[in-house]
């Protein structure tokens, strides 16, 4: 994804955010990691930060996890390289120990995964709905937008009409209807130049909002989904194959050489190999959290962080503010903060203001034409330009309040900031981060180095003890 799209995706996140919201608490996993997280690490997450160092500077727990993993992947190489079990002890003489691990083990990764669905995975479709509708309501306002413009051109056109109308009208209501058309239409002129800024901004994001939702938003869902849940299905695959070893090998006769390839093959040499998976997901695992971690901090003061990410990616010195303006800004700051102005609501006041004075204006006008006078001369000719004019005016009124509710606080933009941010990015995303860091973390450095034990002294014992005969009573192994 480009810069430009980074810093669109940031400021539309932004651009629905509140200053008058209800004070926003994590709850969860979210308030358990911003108590574990180091300063403002949360304003150095993006796609390049996920560093060993921004691990570090996270938070001390993922740094003692990874240690803790690192002394667990080497003592489980050493032990199934050098600790096979003595044919005189118990240790690998049933198949119960493996079996118990393994059922945990998958208890452990479907448990993970109900979790892991019920809550990131709801939370990135929440958001993506969101996305849905916010681009929903863009269009809307930018087809409203374009549909008040041509309403104030029309309106132009019929009051230029005016003028045209009717060439026998007797030079003083000649005079005044000139006169009182040219400061219409200076007034109607002004409005539109601002309203065309206006929409030329929503027909802007409109484009990059349609270019998100069309695929990229699911895109990104689905891709972020498979990412954090492969870990944990790569380390499901991993104890399903060491449970067909372990079913396999207890099919076969003490001694067999087929026994003594596995345990050469898939335990001593792969030791290597079992050692380096827990690693693997141990580091996973560890970089999850530290996201959540960030992102709960990210979350901690959400409204003044979220000012320090938009002064950087849409503020002044920007490029998405060198090619659009100011207006998405000023607007995403007053969201916001509450200060300064809105300028998409002050262009929709200007427009609602201006109509409002020329309907004054032109009712002036239209007692002008109906006097006696000009029925006289003109009779019934400027009905049709006068009912088009009252059309027009009552058309673009409507449009002006449509404009507002779409871009309205409490009606529109709040509730779909709190869906998005509070109940989906701050609530659902971390608790689905910690509970799959933490599944993972269990499964992949606990149960699985646990059942390759088992199952690697099942499969020795296997290998090299040989059937007992029983003489006269008295049982012997031989070795």
């Amino acid at each position: 994804m480009g810069s430009k799209s980074v810093a669109f995706c940031r400021s539309t996140i932004a651009v629905v955010i509140m200053s008058n919201s209800s004070q926003f608490t994590l709850s969860g996993w979210g308030y358990i990691l911003n108590a574990l997280a180091n300063g403002d690490i949360g304003l150095e997450l993006d796609t390049q930060s996920l560093s060993f160092g921004f691990v570090l500077r996270a938070s001390w727990v993922p740094l003692v996890m990874l240690v803790a993993s690192l002394i667990i992947a080497f003592v489980t190489m050493v032990r199934l390289l050098c600790c096979s079990p003595k044919l005189q002890n118990k240790r690998g003489k049933s198949v119960a120990p493996s079996l118990v691990w393994a059922l945990l083990s998958f208890g452990v990764v479907i448990v993970g995964l109900i979790i892991f669905m019920a809550t990131a995975q709801r939370g990135f479709a929440q958001t993506n709905d969101v996305l849905n509708d916010l681009s929903a309501d863009v269009g809307n306002a930018s087809s409203v937008a374009s549909s008040l413009n041509m309403s104030l051109v029309h309106l132009q056109t019929n009051i230029h009409k005016l003028q045209e109308t009717c060439p026998d009208l007797p030079a003083s209501a000649r005079q005044s209807l000139n006169s009182e058309v040219q400061s219409v239409l200076a007034e109607l002129e002004a409005a539109a130049g601002g309203l065309s800024t206006y929409t030329n901004q929503l027909e802007a994001i409109e484009g990059e909002m349609d270019d998100l939702t069309s695929g990229r938003a699911q895109e990104i869902q689905s891709l972020s989904s498979g990412i954090l849940s492969l870990p944990l299905i790569f380390v499901t695959l991993t104890c399903a194959f060491m449970t067909t070893i372990l079913l396999g090998t207890s099919c076969l006769g003490h001694g067999s050489n087929c026994a003594k390839c596995q345990d050469i093959f898939f335990f001593k040499i792969g030791s290597i190999g079992l050692s380096l998976t827990i690693l693997v997901v141990a580091v996973i695992s560890t970089g999850q959290l530290a996201s959540g971690i960030a992102i709960s901090s990210f979350c901690g003061d959400i409204d003044g962080n979220m000012m320090i990410v938009l002064n950087t990616s849409i503020g002044e010195g920007s490029d998405f503010y060198a090619q659009h303006g100011s207006h998405v800004y000023n607007a995403t700051t007053y969201y916001i903060t509450g200060k300064g102005q809105n300028p998409f609501e002050d262009e929709l006041k200007n427009a609602s203001t201006t109509l409002a004075e020329a309907n004054d204006t032109l009712s002036q006008l239209k007692d002008l034409l109906n006097t006696e006078a000009v029925h006289q001369s003109c009779g019934d000719a400027f009905s049709d330009p006068v009912n088009a004019i009252n059309s027009d005016i009552a058309n673009a009124f409507d449009q002006t309040q449509v404009s507002v509710i779409l871009l309205s606080r409490n009606e529109t933009i709040y509730p779909l900031y709190q869906e998005a941010m509070h109940k989906a990015v701050c609530g659902e995303v971390i608790n689905g981060l910690g509970w799959l860091s933490l599944f993972q973390f269990v499964v992949g450095v606990l149960c699985l180095p646990c059942l390759s034990c088992t199952v690697a002294s099942f499969v020795h014992r296997r290998a090299y003890e040989r059937t007992p005969p029983v003489l006269e009573g008295v049982q012997v192994n031989l070795v």
